[in-house]
């Protein structure tokens, strides 16, 4: 029920509605190509990963692109979103 259901609206509700950050899987590391790159101290909990096909090959240059290519690599922190990840490996 909704709070401000005597009140003339709609509500809508969002049942199905996946979400997008999740903890740290150690299965996705094999999927993603990902390595632990930072643990919390205390507890040992993954807050960091970085790419490994960044690590191993560097990143690609954009065809098109006026700026020279990045030396960095790529990295995520807690909480991590697949979803980007994924992005990251399309493009």
């Amino acid at each position: 029920m909704c709070a401000l259901e005597n009140q003339s609206h709609t509500c809508i509700i969002l049942c199905n509605v996946r979400k997008r950050s999740s903890g740290y899987v150690k299965d996705n590391d094999v999927r993603y190509g990902l390595k632990v790159a930072h643990r919390d101290p205390k507890s040992s909990k993954v807050i960091g990963l970085q790419c490994r096909f960044c690590i191993a090959f560097g990143r690609e240059e954009k065809v098109g692109s006026k700026r020279k290519v990045t030396t960095t690599v790529q990295g995520w922190s807690h909480p991590f979103r697949y979803d980007n990840i994924e992005n990251h490996l399309r493009n």
